[in-house]
């Protein structure tokens, strides 16, 4: 009866590391891809002002297709002074992004108004 235990024991092991792996495996291939469809850093992008037409986030990045057919990453940044604080939330179809060259400012126009993010940086903290 102990023999049985522990071979069902074993064998349970041995499904959860394939299974750990299997998902590591399809975890990179993802993330692979996203690295290549979205391979523009939206901080060296010159002058944006387009719609949002998709949102991949995945693991702290946001990936978003513009309605001009460009792609890019965006990592996190907060601003204070909204209600909703990650850039991330304003993130969404629909809503417009604008970039104007030589400037490391973010506007996302929603229905609600125009919010402004710095890229990779928290502001206002002291608003909270």
């Amino acid at each position: 009866m102990i023999k049985i235990n522990r071979t069902i024991f074993i064998i349970g092991i041995i499904f959860v590391i394939l299974l750990s792996i299997l998902f590591t495996i399809i975890d990179n291939k993802h993330i692979g891809r996203l690295n290549r469809e979205y391979n523009k850093n939206i901080t060296d992008a010159e002058n944006i002002n387009s719609k949002i037409i998709k949102v991949e986030e995945w693991h702290g990045v946001s990936n978003i297709t513009l309605d001009n057919g460009d792609k890019y990453f965006l990592v996190g940044a907060d601003n204070y002074s909204y209600s909703k604080v990650d850039l991330f939330d304003y993130l969404v179809v629909g809503n417009k992004i604008v970039k104007k060259k030589g400037i490391d400012s973010l506007w996302v126009e929603t229905p609600e108004g125009r919010f402004v993010f710095i890229v990779g940086e928290s502001i206002n903290r002291d608003k909270k």
